[in-house]
């Protein structure tokens, strides 16, 4: 049996990719966990670490049953340093199933672009964020001909985020009355949603 607090890839250089794969969790005989299938981050054993990571891609990847994120670009505080992704590109992917969500991406994040993806059954569990993509931050997300589909909860939910476009997406299948497809709080500015 897996561990659902650990991982299943890291990314933690600059241009690494990772294409035409299948990432399945699973389910865990221990406790709900909070490991996500990908996470995009330094690691503690960079020399003069600025906490960035430039360039990352990840295309063709299915990525199921994710005890956290189907993706998490992690924002947390690591040797003091505040960790941060620039300029990532993900594109067809199919992110189904995950238990807090399909992508998480944390603050100081910038220039993140999403192209044909489809986020499908998210966030089923009771506490929040409960959505398909949560913005906690960045600035400049882009999601191109996505699919949000058979949501448990929110599709987008932007959090202090600043310039998200959402062009041509598809949003299906809210099961429960009153939760909006794309939900924006705290300070944020420069959303577009066009078709």
């Amino acid at each position: 049996p897996i561990d659902p607090s650990l991982d299943l890839v890291h990314i933690t250089g600059h241009q690494q990719s990772l294409e035409d794969l299948s990432l399945e969790a699973g389910p865990s005989p221990f406790a709900e966990g909070h490991g996500s299938a990908i996470r995009i981050w330094r690691t503690d054993d960079v020399p003069n670490d600025d906490g960035l990571i430039f360039g990352a891609a990840v295309r063709r990847v299915a990525i199921y049953d994710a005890q956290g994120y189907g993706i998490n670009v992690d924002d947390a505080v690591r040797n003091g340093v505040i960790q941060c992704a620039v300029w990532d590109c993900f594109e067809d992917l199919l992110i189904q199933n995950c238990d807090l969500g399909g992508v998480r991406i944390g603050a100081r994040t910038t220039t993140q672009f999403f192209r044909n993806c489809n986020f499908r059954s998210m966030g089923w569990r009771p506490t929040p964020p409960n959505c398909s993509v949560l913005c906690a931050g960045p600035t400049g997300v882009s999601f191109t001909d996505c699919i949000f589909d058979a949501l448990g909860g929110t599709a987008v939910s932007l959090v202090d985020a600043s310039n998200i476009m959402l062009s041509h997406c598809w949003f299906e299948g809210r099961p429960l009355a009153g939760v909006p497809c794309i939900d924006a709080s705290g300070s944020y500015d420069g959303l577009a949603v066009h078709s």
